[in-house]
């Protein structure tokens, strides 16, 4: 059924549109909108951008949307982001369609964006497929979370010669840019090392547009003990770009994320977690986070898996300012996750400065969990304002080698995100408590979602746990929880074992 849905909406998504325009919004609009049912291209947090026919512009209209046509006839990889920094923050190639005082909205050919890209000018591009405007998420509770020992032990457990091989590695193939056979081999590197440290991995194959080529994702998973539906996520980018696309070392963009998904995959692998944690890295990022788009388009959404959390780490070896400084850069719905990196840095005395950024339209594989309401942060050595504004001058160059890094603060924002990622996914020991989910058999519970709440017929007191064994409720029934967050309980009645209750949002 579901696979189903997502064939019909891609086959309707691809139907001609009369119309490219920009719709604005509020935050209070939002639900309203959901109500459409109109796919978006992009979500610019008080505009939207979406393909609309004649009659769905008129009906809009009519019904007091505030409506704007930017292009008629609309070609789906024709259209463009730049923003207004660096290069681009007097001029623009492309005919401009739409901006602020942030953005232009441009349409050209994508063989010219590419140029502009090379150039150095700040640009994405619009999705090829729109999408469906997400619903928030409910925010995780943090209340519930504080520091743990065996976290603490992990945490001193990364190491800064273990991140340094793997970056001296990724530098050594010398271009890792997604239209050279040697991104391929990359992937085969990344494949193998994770094998090695005992996981199955799954090369996710996709391909990039003109030209046409081959790329993988790279994906293995530490599997959770209580509830491995819910999946919490560390990933990074292991394609690099350069002026040069024969010469791009890659070491810091995204070397240093992604020899933090490999050690945080080694750490991790030494202890067992209520949730499950994903270990993903992205090819085809620098080509306007392609991979990143295929894997949530073709594995998470279809699959409706439940992710309460994604960690995006890209480029925080060099700092111009300030060695212990790191943006985790969120939008909105994602401010738990950066008040989860502030807490750990103190929790485990990391010795970070967090700056907690908000950054609606933040340009990297976050973006793509974003436009689906997966709550995910990018954590960056800078604002990706402060960057395309110059803060890092080995960016996008060959100069961005191992040489000019800054190892120890590439330990410290690896031992950040493993906390973040081992905080939520709850560190799981079948002999710290009896009675927790994991010690008995699991039996699915008669039980009846009814506004965000169970209703339990027959039975007497009944304690509600979440997936993490905790504590949500406890009372007489039959009626139990009220705006219970999408995902697994359990429940405990006074006589009865654990049963497990899934609901998905």
């Amino acid at each position: 059924m579901v696979r189903t849905a997502a064939v019909l909406l891609l086959f309707a998504a691809l139907l001609p549109a009369s119309y490219l325009a920009r719709l604005d919004i509020q935050p209070a609009q939002r639900t309203a909108f959901l109500a459409e049912a109109l796919p978006v291209y992009k979500d610019l947090g008080t505009s939207l951008i979406l393909p609309l026919s004649e009659s769905q512009l008129a009906s809009l209209q009519s019904r007091g949307w505030q409506v704007e046509v930017l292009d008629t006839n609309p070609s789906p990889g024709s259209y463009f982001v730049i923003y207004k920094a660096g290069l681009a923050a007097s001029s623009v190639p492309g005919r401009v369609l739409w901006e602020n005082d942030r953005l232009r909205l441009v349409r050209m050919p994508e063989p010219d964006a590419r140029l502009a890209k090379a150039a150095g000018f700040p640009i994405i591009q619009l999705p090829l497929v729109p999408h469906p405007l997400a619903a928030p998420l409910a925010p995780l509770t943090l209340s519930q979370y504080s520091a743990d020992t065996t976290i603490e032990r992990l945490a001193y457990l990364v190491s800064q010669d273990s991140l340094a091989r793997t970056i001296r590695d990724l530098q050594d193939f010398h271009t890792r840019y997604s239209y050279r056979l040697k991104c391929e081999s990359a992937a085969f590197y990344l494949r193998a090392r994770l094998v090695d440290l005992g996981y199955a991995v799954r090369l996710d194959t996709y391909y990039l547009p003109s030209p046409h080529t081959r790329s993988f994702n790279v994906e293995a998973t530490l599997d959770g003990m209580v509830a491995p539906e819910s999946i919490v996520i560390a990933c990074a980018h292991y394609d690099s770009y350069s002026t040069n696309f024969d010469s791009a070392p890659g070491a810091n963009d995204d070397g240093t994320g992604t020899a933090a998904v490999l050690e945080l995959a080694r750490v991790l692998k030494q202890a067992q977690f209520r949730w499950s944690v994903k270990f993903l890295c992205f090819s085809g990022e620098e080509q306007w986070m392609l991979g990143s788009g295929h894997w949530v388009d073709s594995t998470a959404v279809p699959e409706s898996l439940i992710i309460p959390g994604v960690y995006n780490l890209d480029m925080f070896g060099y700092t111009a300012y300030d060695t212990n400084l790191i943006y985790v850069t969120r939008n909105a719905a994602s401010l738990p996750l950066a008040a989860l990196a502030e807490s750990t840095n103190a929790w485990y005395g990391i010795g970070l400065q967090v700056v907690n950024f908000l950054d609606e339209d933040c340009a990297g594989d976050n973006a793509p969990f974003w436009e689906h309401g997966y709550q995910a942060v990018f954590a960056c050595e800078d604002s990706e304002w402060g960057i395309w504004n110059g803060s890092d001058p080995y960016y996008h160059t060959p100069g961005d080698t191992f040489g000019n890094l800054r190892m120890g603060q590439v330990r410290r924002t690896s031992q950040l995100a493993l906390a973040c990622l081992a905080t939520l996914a709850v560190p799981y020991n079948p002999d710290d408590v009896a009675d927790t989910p994991g010690s008995v058999p699991w039996r699915i519970a008669t039980a009846t979602v009814f506004a965000h709440a169970l209703n339990l017929p027959g039975h007497g007191r009944v304690t509600l746990l979440d997936a993490s064994g905790r504590t949500v409720e406890a009372g007489a029934g039959p009626l139990i929880g009220g705006q219970l967050r999408p995902g697994i309980y359990f429940i405990r009645v006074d006589n009865a074992p654990f049963r497990r209750v899934v609901k998905v949002r």
